[in-house]
């Protein structure tokens, strides 16, 4: 009789993640190697590397490519039976997209700025309270 299902899902998912903390731990080792070589380099020229802060990395455009929210926002609306609210219509790009709560204030800001900039040429705005946003037709 061979393993059950669960074990051999769970050592499936565990060598993955071995894999992916092998590739991981050969980033940094070239990371830190890069740091060393321009952190002698800057030495030469009288520089502190010390005294310069780390840069965090930004994830722009992780959850969608460029373009893709706002034609995401538009499919929402094309669809949509009423004109719908800003938060509305993130909250539907969301559900069409799969994308859960660590998405969603990246998503708002998608759809603000696909709303600004398309309204009046794509798009029509009602200047309810709050404002309701459709498609132009």
């Amino acid at each position: 009789m061979g393993k059950p299902h669960i074990v051999s899902s769970l050592e499936a998912r565990y060598a993955h993640i071995k894999g992916d903390l092998a590739a991981c731990e050969a980033r940094v080792e070239t990371l830190r190697s890069l740091a060393g070589h321009l952190a002698e380099t800057l030495k030469q020229y009288g520089s502190d590397p010390a005294s310069i802060p780390a840069i965090r990395p930004t994830n722009k455009g992780r959850w969608f490519k460029q373009g893709r929210g706002t034609r995401a926002v538009l499919d929402v609306l094309r669809v949509a039976e009423r004109p719908l609210t800003r938060h509305e219509i993130a909250n539907r790009v969301l559900v069409l997209h799969g994308l859960g709560e660590p998405a969603r204030q990246s998503v708002r800001e998608i759809v603000r700025y696909a709303l600004r900039r398309h309204s009046g040429t794509l798009l029509a705005v009602d200047d309810g309270d709050p404002r309701r946003w459709s498609t132009a037709r």
